[in-house]
Parts: structure tokens; sequence; C-alpha cells
């Protein structure tokens, strides 16, 4: 789910967390070329605080991702997931 409340942007996933391999982070830039600039990419760390389990299956647990628009007028938000050797 995604939502734009006032000066944040909020993405809730459903994430496995059963894989200590798998991390899933995410990433904030103000272009989208920006993505290919590492030093101008915002990461974001999940927070499950106030976020429901409901319906979350063995292994996964509901994540939100919150960014806030701060002084910028437009503001890109992905989920990246990364699986180590």
């Amino acid at each position: 789910m995604v939502a734009v409340e006032i000066n944040r942007l909020s993405l809730t996933a459903l994430a496995r967390t059963n894989d200590a391999k798998l991390a899933v982070v995410g990433e904030a830039v103000t272009s989208l070329a920006n993505y290919m600039n590492a030093p101008s990419i915002t990461t974001v760390n999940d927070s499950d605080a106030g976020v429901g389990q409901a319906g979350a299956p063995a292994g996964c647990e509901k994540q939100a991702f919150t960014v806030p628009q701060g002084a910028n007028a437009r503001k890109f938000f992905r989920l990246k997931a990364t699986l180590a050797p």
C-alpha cells in the first residue's frame, strides 16, 4: 500500500523475514536519474511499529517505510530487495 500524507510518503509491504540473507530497504531520491548516483540516495529502513500483522503469512511481516518530503517538491521512492550469496 502506498500513501501520500502531509509532508511524507509511506509504503507498506509484505517482506520475508525468515532468511537472514535477504534485506529489504527503501530508497528515496529527488530525481529518477539519482538512482544511478549512490550519494544521492536516501536509505529508508523499515518500521513495523503501528503496522498490524494480521494476514501476514508465516516467515513474513508487514513493514512500513516512510520518508519525509522535506523542502522537495518531488520525491521518488522504491523498495530494494537484496539476497546475499
